[in-house]
Order: C-alpha cells, then structure tokens, then sequence
C-alpha cells in the first residue's frame, strides 16, 4: 500500500497439529522469514491413577484443537512403560475425539501410561499395587447399633494370593 505495508493471511490449512509455520516475505530482492507457532491442540488420557495386580480400568483418551473442538480420524499409540496389559496398542480417535483402551495391572510398581499422535504426547502416572484389601463383613452400608461389638473380615492378596498369617491393624 502508500505507507509499504503489505498485508497476508496465513491458514493452517486445515492442519490441526501444534507446529511452527515459517512466513517468507519478498520485496527489492531481499527476502525476510518470521515464525508463527500453532498451538493450543491438546492431547490427554483420563483414567485411575492407581490399580490392584489383577484388576482391569477403562481410560479415555481426548484429543481436541485451541477451540476445544474434537479433532476425529486420527491414529493414536498406546504403550504402557511396565509393559502392563492393553486392549489396544493403536486407536483411532472417533467423532467426539475420543478413543477408549483398557489396561490390565499385570506388573506392579509405578507404571506410566504413553499415549502419541498428531505430534502429540500425553501421559499418565500408574500406581500398580501387588496388595488387595476387601473388606468381607460387615457388608457395605450396613447399620451398626451403638456399643454393640462387630466382627470385621477383611480379604488380603498379594498378586492374587492369599496372604496368611500376617497380622492386620485397623485404626
């Protein structure tokens, strides 16, 4: 224009990963790049943070852009770092932007969860516990009169076993 501004529009093009844009701009025969970065594209894994050995959990992973709008059709990794069991190593995110998995606490210890795709990694921290209380009696919501002595059971396994002979305080 009169003032030497020159003024462009730039599209992500419908590219809804996080990523950097180089912006060329040529005038007299000097040539000019600035950067623009795209963000706000977010990937994330909702599930418990801990499990029994044994036990199995659903999670929900969510991939969505800057304007919260679920980005569908794209391929994601599901790895699990103690190796524990997975319902899937790969998903694909469908219309609401989700994919599902379950994982199967097979390995104890702390585990993390690795969830990758469109240039994207979530993760979640898994605690793996090998030991299982269940109380047994009295049953669940069950009324208790005042002064009047109750036998508690409890269940103990450890990786699916029983624990015996151990002792167990309440407090």
């Amino acid at each position: 224009n009169a003032s030497g501004t020159a003024t462009a529009t730039l599209s992500t093009a419908g590219l809804q990963s996080n990523r950097t844009i180089p912006v060329p701009a040529v005038a007299g025969g000097i040539t000019k790049t600035v950067n623009v970065n795209v963000i706000g594209t977010r990937l994330s894994i909702q599930g418990p943070a801990a499990l029994v050995q044994g036990a199995s959990a659903p999670y929900t992973v969510s991939l969505v852009d800057s304007a919260d709008k679920a980005i569908s059709n794209i391929a994601l990794t599901v790895s699990s770092a103690r190796a524990n069991t997975l319902s899937a190593t790969s998903l694909t995110t469908d219309g609401t932007g989700r994919a599902n998995f379950t994982v199967t606490a097979a390995n104890g210890g702390n585990d993390t969860l690795t969830v990758t795709g469109l240039g994207l990694t979530a993760t979640q921290a898994v605690s793996v516990n090998a030991d299982s209380f269940t109380f047994k009696a009295p049953a669940l919501n069950a009324e208790i009169p005042l002064s009047t002595p109750q036998t508690v059971t409890v269940s103990w396994l450890t990786g699916g076993n029983p624990v015996v002979g151990q002792p167990v305080s309440f407090t």
